[in-house]
């Protein structure tokens, strides 16, 4: 899959650190993640995402201290599911705010989305899909990023089972900024 989650779990081990690579042993190797948020007996996590499906990566697992922290952990990797509203068919229905002001928002996640069809900007490999059923002729959408970098917006009139048609494609801040169309 595109998306993985690499979890070490200490034993005797202390202060467990690890690092996510890329590339091959004979070489060269880039870092993708080096993880070292806890301390002492903690787990240490983290979600890899835009992976290359059928790729080797490879995991190296020490202990923090010089010379000291030493022993034994167990180390797991898991597939991230997709989420429910991965494709158009499984759009989650959005409330219409009444007014000018969002009073009902809804949360989303493109954790181990995938990609459904091509972006109308950018690389659209973790697309998830929401609805609504306008109340009026202007409506206003907003995505307000969370822990996602540089979103991009496109809205749709149709239907998933027939033909969709782009309204808009909205790519016009980056970072962690607000996309409204």
């Amino acid at each position: 899959g595109n998306s993985h989650i690499v979890t070490v779990t200490p034993g005797t081990m202390s202060d467990v650190v690890f690092q996510v690579f890329s590339g091959t042993c004979a070489g060269t190797l880039t870092s993708l993640a080096c993880v070292d948020v806890t301390a002492g007996t903690n787990v240490e996590t983290t979600t890899l995402s835009g992976l290359t499906s059928g790729a080797t990566y490879f995991v190296r697992v020490h202990s923090f201290g010089n010379a000291t922290g030493q022993g034994t952990f167990s180390i797991c990797v898991t597939t991230l599911a997709p989420p429910a509203n991965d494709n158009c068919s499984g759009a989650t229905s959005l409330t219409v705010n009444a007014g000018t002001t969002c009073t009902t928002t809804t949360s989303g996640n493109s954790l181990g989305a995938t990609q459904s069809q091509a972006g109308c900007s950018g690389t659209a490999d973790d697309d998830v899909w929401f609805s609504f059923v306008a109340s009026g002729a202007t409506h206003a959408v907003t995505v307000t990023p969370g822990t996602m970098t540089d979103a991009v917006l496109q809205v749709f009139s149709g239907t998933c089972a027939g033909t969709l048609t782009s309204l808009a494609c909205v790519n016009a801040t980056t970072g962690t900024a607000n996309e409204t169309t």
